[in-house]
């Protein structure tokens, strides 16, 4: 595109250049062949001018005084005046050389020669133009399709690589040549995703096979032992007792592994897809309206609208109602909860503010838990309710798996604030 840019001037230049050499050289024989002409004309008007009589007889040595006559010398002619000389005639010029001669002596004005009218006439600068017109055409031509491929790729490139597509999608989607190594590299990205997470929900469900079977022979054998030993053995029962708690923990954390790891699996090959994050932090709210009006606790919310991330809808709600239910939980009664979304164009950042309990070290909220979920309890009423914070573990994990970052701090005034980062999606 620069050589196309300063094209014009090389060949307004060039043109330029020959212009000015021809009119010098038509300029310099036009100047002396008016010379010649000149010359040639004077010298024929002296040839052909009429000459003074002479005296003949006298001046050649005949007459009277050349025999010795005495006989007096007769009177001499008047001489005659000389014949007008015919008024020279001005050199005789052609026009069109005439004109450009005159053009060559004109004083330049601002354009220079740029500003004759058969400069811009000339069929080399019309050539010149045509050239450069076309030459324009086609490159502006080669620049959209290279635009519009570049377009496509990163089109396909998103779909398929937040989608998690495999099977060389993307190299069949590719039109772009000098691209085929890119795609061919984001398809093995995609078909790793897809065969770790594979490679991890598999590892999973055998570990948790391997570790279940010797759980249940020790509670089999133990059932055994206690039927054997007497009851009247304090010590002895109380060590069965420890040991079949120590059985339940075991078995609890085996089942909580092989749940984290599998819905770590299934966060890693899940697609991601546009999710409205404006829209679901309000449901989540309205969902834990009914809770926080049990403790008389207030919600105030200021929620930016058009967020969108990329993410999977289920987890992500379970992210915010597990925050947000963290911090109700934590708020004593007639508290109150404070929940920002915001984005700055390539993050959205949620924001949750209580001033609850149990806020003296933040960065213990997200260690790792594996008590199990509760099942079939029922909702306690208001007296029961306590101030108790949430684990956040799974908050971490999931928001990590999603490309974001979450973390937390004290407040000045008591409790806690926790912010949550995520990828905006690009508009």
């Amino acid at each position: 595109m620069a050589a196309l840019s300063i094209m014009p001037l090389v060949l307004a230049a060039y043109l330029d250049s020959n212009d000015r050499h021809a009119r010098e050289q038509i300029m310099l024989v036009l100047r002396s062949r008016s010379t010649a002409i000149a010359h040639a004309f004077v010298e024929h008007l002296t040839a052909e001018a009429p000459k003074a009589p002479l005296r003949g007889a006298q001046l050649a040595g005949f007459g009277a005084e050349a025999a010795g006559g005495s006989s007096a010398r007769p009177p001499l002619p008047t001489p005659a005046p000389p014949a007008p000389m015919p008024p020279v005639p001005a050199p005789v010029l052609d026009p069109h050389t005439a004109e450009v001669v005159r053009a060559s002596d004109a004083p330049a004005t601002d354009l220079g020669p740029l500003a004759s009218p058969s400069y811009w006439q000339s069929s080399e600068l019309r050539l010149a133009v045509i050239a450069y017109l076309v030459l324009m055409v086609v490159a502006i031509a080669i620049a959209f399709s290279i635009l519009r491929s570049l377009s496509s790729f990163r089109s396909a490139a998103y779909e398929i690589v937040l989608g998690r597509v495999g099977d060389n999608a993307l190299v069949a989607r590719n039109g772009v040549r000098e691209l085929s190594g890119v795609a061919l590299l984001l398809d093995r990205l995609v078909f790793d995703l897809r065969y770790m997470s594979d490679q991890m929900r598999l590892t999973a469900a055998e570990n948790a096979h391997s570790l279940r079977t010797p759980l249940a022979t020790m509670r089999a054998a133990l059932g055994a032992v206690k039927r054997s030993l007497p009851p009247d053995e304090p010590r002895a029962q109380r060590a069965l007792k420890i040991i079949d708690l120590s059985l339940d923990r075991l078995s609890s954390v085996v089942n909580a592994v092989q749940r984290n790891d599998t819905t770590m699996a299934n966060l890693v090959a899940a697609p991601r897809s546009p999710v409205d994050l404006t829209g679901l932090m309000r449901d989540v709210i309205d969902e834990l309206e009914g809770r926080a009006r049990l403790r008389n606790i207030r919600m105030r919310h200021a929620l930016k609208e058009g967020v969108v991330v990329n993410a999977v809808a289920p987890a992500l709600k379970l992210v915010l109602l597990d925050t947000i239910a963290s911090a109700v939980n934590a708020s004593e009664r007639y508290g109150e909860v404070t929940i920002e979304l915001r984005d700055d164009g390539a993050r959205a950042r949620v924001g949750v503010e209580d001033r609850g309990c149990n806020a003296e070290q933040p960065e213990l909220f997200f260690q790792h838990d594996f008590q199990p979920a509760a099942v079939g309890v029922d909702v306690p009423s208001a007296d029961e309710l306590g101030a108790t914070r949430l684990c956040l573990w799974n908050v971490k994990r999931t928001v990590e798996a999603f490309g974001g970052e979450v973390d937390a701090r004290r407040n000045a005034h008591g409790g806690a604030s926790v912010s949550i980062a995520l990828p905006c999606e690009p508009q």
